[in-house]
């Protein structure tokens, strides 16, 4: 986005600037991770238990994302761990993904707000989406209404884990096992659209993990296959 404001300011006043439009939501987002000193609620900074969350998080990454807040020029996110402090564009792939996620929630997000998260999983070893999947579990228990994708087989299985032990922990307190703050929705291809297609929670298998079963059992077929062809 600087980019295209910087190549276009060399020509302005010689001819108009044309910019394409960004959702307002999305504008919304990018101004406050852009310039996050300009919406920093002061209000927001007492110890709550969403800070207590982000700041485990920060010490299983290895890093904390601060704002490094300059008088003359554009405030810089860095990631500071015991090697130094390194500006997003040098840190590691998992590190820039999971930035905004952590400096919004640091920041603006609290009990009653919604947060969207398109792909947590992206770019992260399957432990670290275990680990935030759990992340965001806690959050959604703290009272703060999630939505995400995800392609990731690790990150629903956690998931469903959490389920089976908020059952589990229904069942103990013999109260009704089921789930009805959870819902799951898959998207299929029909013809040349998509349809969404709700599906069922249970307290013990979760959310259906078809679409991942299949896919997994291809795989172990074919590796079974092979390895016989080898040894024979």
């Amino acid at each position: 986005l600087t980019g295209a404001v910087v190549r276009q300011a060399s020509v302005a006043g010689i001819r108009p600037i044309e910019m394409e439009a960004l959702p307002g939501t999305s504008a919304d987002f990018l101004t406050r991770v852009l310039t996050p000193s300009r919406f920093q609620l002061s209000g927001r900074k007492r110890k709550t238990k969403i800070q207590e969350l982000v700041r485990e998080l920060e010490k299983k990454l290895g890093a904390n994302i601060e704002v490094d807040k300059r008088k003359n020029s554009q405030d810089m996110i860095l990631a500071v761990t015991p090697e130094g402090k390194f500006p997003m564009s040098r840190a590691s792939s998992m590190l820039s993904e999971l930035a905004p996620i952590l400096l919004v929630l640091k920041g603006y997000i609290e009990t009653g707000d919604h947060l969207t998260i398109d792909e947590p999983e992206a770019h992260l070893h399957p432990e670290m989406q275990r680990t935030i999947a759990s992340f965001l579990y806690s959050l959604f228990q703290c009272g703060i209404k999630i939505l995400i994708t995800t392609h990731s087989d690790f990150f629903l299985n956690e998931l469903n884990n959490k389920i089976r032990s908020n059952s589990l922990r229904k069942k103990q307190e013999q109260t009704d096992g089921k789930n009805i703050n959870i819902a799951a929705l898959q998207f299929v291809h029909r013809d040349r659209w998509c349809e969404s297609r709700k599906l069922e929670i249970d307290p013990i298998d979760g959310i259906d993990e078809q679409t991942f079963t299949e896919v997994m059992e291809s795989l172990y077929d074919e590796t079974a296959d092979l390895i016989d062809a080898l040894l024979e």
